[in-house]
């Protein structure tokens, strides 16, 4: 319990970072730039997801339940990183570059803007992969302090550009890319002299085919999340929103990560104590009394709900108010949300891939039919309210279906799995 708390503990830091980033932001060039920023940074999200395919998930799954050695896995994962680099750079340089980037709110139309975004990415997807080893091999709190290294790096990083007046968050993305990966590499590197990094067996003895299946499953789950808010940004500005609302929408999805942060932060040594010991229940896994947890929950939730009318516009101005009943639909959402993550976490941990695969699915189909539902009511103009207050309720009832698909699904399954899933819900 201890060390799970000092990782939450070390993790907040990271939470902080974000947070920070879009309090600069808005603070000192406004909601235009803030809309800047949210496509600069959901586009190299989703660019990392699709290229970990997965592969962090499944890795977990091969080192805690196959017993790979970490020795065994380290040169494929540099052969793999190293052929995504190569991809990133092919695509730097042969992307046909146009004019089209003023849509992006900055100089998308230039070359170096694009390959820092992609380096940046790069950086990210090493770091990613560095992680498993970490975590697996290095304990919590190594672990902890791999996972905050972008955030941070990237607030370091944001600061430098706006004190030069610039708008060059592809950047501030490159720079935290390439600081993470030196930081893992560091980490890493500490750990190769433990005990426990060659035990275990050999590459060539590991079923190669079901570690690439787990990671395809990850993959689905990992890329649905990451194409919420790309969509949504690339949604609302086609509907015609200009940077500036674009910005109070990015404000909203400022809340949904302060709560998804402290689920990203406990589903990877979920994932890991699961994999090694799939008949653990959840609490016991994760090291935290259940009862005080739901509490604490739901204390957060009341209190983000009644500082947040207030608080956005008494912080940032009256030009924000426009955010804050998106923000409220996305507080609202954080009990789904935490069912969704660590529900789908525990799938994939005891190896019920499709089940994970088919709520990613669900997700981006519901995700489709508010944006089609939202198109048609423009084009109708019968739209009742604002498109990014549209966009929140969007998000909330994504997340409230899924987590009630979950639900459905764990109470359905037969023996003692089952029952302990039900237990644990």
């Amino acid at each position: 319990m201890k060390t799970a708390l000092a990782s939450v503990a070390i993790q907040s830091l990271g939470a902080a970072a974000t947070l920070g980033v879009g309090l600069q932001i808005a603070w000192w060039q406004g909601a235009a730039a803030q809309g800047h920023y949210g496509l600069v940074r959901t586009t190299a999200d989703l660019i990392v997801a699709v290229l970990l395919f997965g592969f962090p998930q499944s890795l977990v799954t091969a080192l805690q339940q196959g017993q790979v050695s970490a020795r065994s896995l380290g040169p494929l994962v540099v052969r793999y990183a190293l052929i995504v680099g190569l991809i990133l750079l092919g695509i730097g340089r042969l992307w046909p570059w146009g004019g089209g980037g003023v849509a992006w709110g900055g100089p998308w139309d230039q070359r170096w803007t694009w390959l820092a975004l992609l380096l940046g990415a790069w950086g990210w997807v090493v770091q990613g992969l560095q992680r498993v080893f970490v975590l697996c091999r290095g304990g919590a709190l190594a672990f902890s302090w791999l996972t905050v290294a972008p955030a941070l790096s990237l607030l370091v990083a944001v600061t430098l550009v706006m004190a030069l007046g610039r708008q060059d968050f592809a950047w501030a993305v490159a720079a935290s890319g390439v600081a993470s990966a030196v930081v893992g590499a560091w980490i890493v590197a500490s750990l190769v002299a433990k005990p426990n990094w060659p035990a275990g067996r050999a590459w060539q003895r590991v079923d190669r085919r079901g570690l690439i299946e787990g990671g395809a499953h990850a993959f689905a789950q990992t890329v649905a999340m990451a194409l919420q808010p790309w969509v949504s940004l690339v949604a609302l500005q086609h509907l015609g929103l200009g940077a500036e609302s674009l910005g109070l929408f990015v404000l909203a999805t400022f809340v949904h990560q302060a709560f998804a942060l402290p689920a990203a932060f406990l589903s990877p040594m979920l994932l890991a104590r699961l994999s090694a010991s799939p008949t653990q229940a959840w609490a016991s896994a994760l090291g935290l009394p259940r009862g005080p947890v739901v509490l604490a929950a739901m204390a957060s939730v009341a209190l983000a709900c009644a500082i947040l009318p207030w608080g956005i516009p008494a912080a940032l101005g009256a030009r924000f108010e426009g955010a804050v009943v998106a923000s409220l639909w996305i507080a609202l959402s954080a009990p789904c949300l935490w069912v969704n993550r660590w529900g789908v976490t525990a799938w994939l941990a005891r190896g019920a891939w499709a089940q994970a695969s088919w709520h990613a699915a669900l997700r981006v189909a519901l995700l489709l039919a508010w944006w089609c539902a939202g198109a048609w009511h423009v084009a109708a103009a019968t739209m009742t309210v604002n498109l990014v207050s549209w966009a929140g309720f969007a998000w909330f009832s994504v997340e409230a279906v899924c987590a009630a698909w979950w639900w459905m699904k764990s109470s359905e399954q037969q023996g003692p799995t089952g029952a302990r899933q039900r237990s644990e819900a």
